[in-house]
């Protein structure tokens, strides 16, 4: 028997359709393979049985069939004459003519939701509950954004008239589909009509298992399309579940069982310090936030672990995600984790590296080619993979053990479309952020919406660091149990243990410490005031590295660190050089370098290393000298912890003992607020109170001194009170007042960039941003940047190439490698702040060659596009002599600026 809404497609392939195949997919069948998706992701998840049972109040029993009663609605869009002429010669051989072009432009989720509240509102409510409408909204916005309460299917949108007629047909179609899918799923036990009014949690976790379900229901691999007209209780359960579970079993997303065991066996040591308080903790049950503050090496990363492996084992949890500032970080992280994975989990386990430039991690790489069913065979524990599936950015939060860059974790609340996958990837998973500390105004206010809405879904969310003041700690702790809807015991002002572990759940907030008072360590400090600061502090550093000391000099700008680099050559010496404004393929060497000269293993035969800020957090490095540029109080504490990092037995002469040589203004510039570029990076009153909290002082007392000196810099009274005794109050006042002007400014910012509160209605957001790379970088961080693609220019042929030459790039997007050369290309790019308040808007034409470079640049530029890289500006480059290679760039306002860029020290502008 033929149903009214066997003639919409779903799914349509041209490409199938010539080479003989089925051209399509039914949409009722692709709706049941997406429902079916979502059921078997529900049952083999005990944390989404049990959540969302609560949520719905449905019995665990019968949640998954709940939902995906309501899943299977998710296109109900697509039955419509708009969406159908998407593809008029499927819509033919299903024997519908309609005109070309017509639902070119047509949002099937947006009309699906509107359809639903203009055509079936009565229904919904009788069937479905009153309390509905926001789960019809979660599973219409399946294409990455939530549609608006109004009406999305008023008369207007209908447009031509003659397509009225026809619009009558396809209401009777979505009419029929309703009726049918509401008892088939009520027949399998789905708990309908509902009686509950959903919360915003549940609203957004079911957009994005919707999404997540929809990407997996749509792939031919596992759903072959057919045009056959099976009856559908049959077509669910004979061939809709099969495919699903095979679907889901390989991807293997999260089937590795946690791994109950010790922190001995977790690590093959016993704990220590810190490691004590935390392994000794009794995690308390429901929601759970774990502040862990201890000095910089003393275990931090290995007492989260221990602690994310007890989340896991007793079912808090069913994968981690570990969050780190940089990608530097993030990097390194991914060995430790993989490491460990055979320790937290019981078979193949799919560990994922999250930032933008992970193809550049050769780690990683082996890990993907490692993939694929099976792979557990040749290991007794668990083999660590990547399902190639989970490459894609969207879906990178999925796999069972992930590591990044808090922007990955901090989409998850931002106002970008597929926002609410990253969210439903994050409630299954324990999340730590490491560095909690280390984030600006602008990301401390996502991060504390992100941290409101993990408690509120129930996530696990562990946070680590060394300096972190106590009045971020209060806004860390006060925002997670806001979301879990919990009124913790007031966290203490300004707690003087250290280090310390604080709790926080429906109990109320524990506080812990180590019995034993841990052992200081002193850092010899010399404070130089100096306005030649290379000439003052760089023939000491090559002196010490010549006598065979691993030396480093932490510059707090790229152009005073390429200034250092610049003057160390001058003087014989051949430094390192590691800084953010390079290219992807240079960092990435470099960065590997780094951690292999001055890391656990090196070599130590003397060396010196002058970087920025991407050595100061999370990174192994051993330091036997340090110098720094001033900064605040307590980055500079994170900086001392790279020197004499490990116990070594014998130490190069002059370097027995840890010294950190702080390198400042001068008296009169201090005093007047003068500090350079670091002025710019960090705000003025806050580098003249450090530098005031340093004087007089020999010695950095570790972990003793670190409560004290970060208190004493960002407690506000204590902060108001150093300033009003200054001797240059005034200049104090003024930079104070800017200081907290941009704070406001900042956060603001970051609020207007925000998701809802997690107790608010988040359908009530009118505006999403897309989540290509341009959104992300705006949205995640403060301030503008460009992206950059340094071409070898060729005026004689009009091509562009590599810098170093060789063939040059095809721009073929439709080429079966064309995805190499945009891999390829994405390596080569380099990103960096905007430049004088600007961003950069072209690279400037070859001279007499206008015509030849505009047209490789259009065609290259719409070539980047249609892989994915929007933004990038092309920049044809010369080689020089010296290795070197020059060009030059138009500003946004018109300003050309000249350019040069070498694989040691990056790119600099030339005066």
């Amino acid at each position: 028997m033929t149903r009214p809404y066997d003639r919409y497609w779903g799914k349509a392939d041209a490409e199938v359709a010539r080479l003989g195949g089925v051209p399509c997919h039914l949409a009722v069948l692709h709706m049941l393979d997406v429902a079916a998706v979502a059921q078997q992701q529900v049952e083999q998840s005990p944390i989404l049985q049990s959540r969302l049972g609560r949520r719905l109040g449905v019995s665990e029993d019968r949640v998954a069939v709940t939902v995906a009663a309501f899943v299977a609605l998710h296109d109900i869009g697509k039955i419509d004459a708009r969406f159908q002429a998407k593809a008029p010669d499927a819509a033919l051989a299903l024997g519908v003519s309609l005109d070309r072009g017509i639902g070119l432009r047509f949002d099937h989720g947006a009309a699906g939701f509107g359809h639903l509240r203009l055509d079936l509102a009565d229904v919904v409510k009788r069937e479905l509950g009153p309390g509905a409408w926001p789960l019809l909204q979660a599973v219409t916005g399946h294409h990455g954004e939530l549609p608006k309460r109004k009406s999305a299917d008023d008369e207007a949108a209908w447009g031509v008239a003659r397509y009225r007629q026809q619009s009558l047909s396809d209401r009777s179609a979505r009419a029929a589909l309703f009726d049918d899918f509401v008892s088939l799923f009520r027949e399998r036990g789905a708990a309908l009509p509902l009686a509950i009014e959903p919360t915003a949690p549940l609203v957004l976790q079911l957009a994005g298992l919707c999404s997540v379900a929809d990407w997996i229901g749509s792939d031919t691999d596992y759903f072959p399309y057919s045009s056959a007209l099976p009856p559908l209780p049959s077509y669910y359960s004979d061939c809709a579940l099969p495919r699903a579970e095979k679907a889901l079993a390989a991807l293997g997303l999260r089937t590795a069982k946690p791994a109950c065991k010790s922190f001995e066996k977790l690590f093959g040591f016993r704990p220590r310090d810190v490691q004590d308080v935390t392994a000794a903790l009794e995690l308390p049950q429901g929601p759970c936030l774990v502040v862990v503050e201890a000095e910089m090496g003393k275990g931090k990363t290995e007492a989260a672990l221990e602690l994310a492996g007890r989340f896991l084992t007793r079912g808090d949890a069913s994968g981690l995600y570990f969050a780190l500032p940089t990608m530097a970080t993030s990097n390194a992280m991914l060995g430790r984790l993989e490491r460990v994975a055979g320790s937290l989990f019981d078979g193949e386990v799919n560990l994922v590296l999250s930032h933008g430039r992970r193809r550049m991690n050769e780690a990683f790489t082996r890990i993907v080619e490692r993939g694929g069913p099976g792979a557990a065979a040749y290991h007794d524990e668990a083999t660590v993979v990547c399902n190639r599936w989970l490459l894609g950015r969207k879906r990178a939060l999925l796999g069972q053990i992930g590591v990044g860059t808090i922007d990955q974790a901090m989409l998850a609340a931002l106002r970008v479309r597929h926002h609410f996958v990253r969210v439903h990837a994050l409630a299954e998973s324990v999340v730590v952020i490491d560095e909690v500390h280390a984030y600006d105004a602008y990301m401390g206010v996502i991060i504390d919406r992100l941290i409101e809405w993990l408690g509120a879904l129930g996530a696990p969310v562990i946070l680590l660091s060394a300096t972190l003041p106590s009045a971020t700690r209060r806004k860390l702790v006060e925002a997670y149990a806001r979301g879990a809807q919990f009124d913790p015991t007031e966290v203490a002002q300004q707690p003087a243990a250290y280090p310390l572990v604080t709790c926080v759940s429906k109990v109320g907030v524990t506080e812990h410490t180590t019995l034993a008072k841990p052992a200081e360590r002193s850092v010899a400090l010399e404070v130089l005031a100096t306005d030649a600061p290379e000439a003052s502090v760089l023939p000491r550093l090559i002196e010490a590295a010549r006598g065979g000391a691993m030396v480093a000099w932490i510059r707090n700008t790229v152009n005073d660190a390429q200034r250092a680099w610049d003057y160390a050559v001058t003087l014989g010496a051949a430094p390192l050089l590691f800084h953010a404004r390079m290219r992807a393929i240079d960092r990435a060497s470099i960065e590997r370098r780094v951690l292999e000269d001055f890391g656990t293993s090196g070599a130590r035969e003397g060396a010196l290393l002058i970087a920025t800020q991407v050595v100061e957090q999370s990174l192994d490095l051993d330091f036997d000298l340090l110098a720094s540029d001033l900064a605040p109080v307590d980055l500079l504490f994170q900086r001392a912890g790279r020197l004499h990092r490990h116990d070594r037995k014998h130490r190069p002469k002059g370097c027995e003992t840890p010294r950190l040589l702080i390198v400042a203004p001068t008296v009169d510039d201090a005093a007047l607020l003068r500090f350079g570029g670091s002025g710019h990076v960090y705000d003025r009153a806050t580098l003249a109170l450090t530098l005031g909290l340093l004087e007089g002082r020999t010695a950095l007392s570790i972990p003793g001194d670190i409560r004290a000196l970060v208190e004493e810099l960002y407690d506000e009274s204590r902060r108001s009170a150093r300033i009003d005794a200054a001797s240059n109050r005034d200049a104090l006042l003024v930079a104070e007042t800017q200081r907290k002007a941009k704070l406001d400014e900042r956060q603001l910012n970051a609020q207007k960039a925000c998701i809802a509160p997690a107790h608010f209605d988040p359908t009530a957001a009118e505006r999403y941003a897309d989540d290509d790379d341009e959104a992300i970088q705006a949205f995640t961080r403060d301030g503008q940047s460009s992206t950059l693609l340094l071409v070898l220019w060729d005026g004689d042929e009009g091509v562009g190439r590599p810098l170093e030459g060789g063939t040059p790039w095809t721009y073929d997007a439709k080429h079966p490698g064309a995805w190499r050369v945009a891999q390829a290309l994405s390596e080569q790019t380099l990103s960096l702040s905007v430049y004088g308040g600007r961003t950069f808007d072209r690279g400037a034409r070859a001279r007499g060659e206008a015509a030849l470079w505009e047209e490789w640049e259009k065609r290259m530029g719409e070539f980047l596009v249609a892989t994915g890289q929007k933004g990038v500006v092309l920049v044809p480059m010369r080689a020089e002599p010296d290795g070197s290679w020059r060009g030059k760039v138009q500003m946004k306002g018109g300003e050309y600026r000249r350019l040069s860029y070498s694989k040691q020290k990056g790119l600099w502008f030339v005066s």
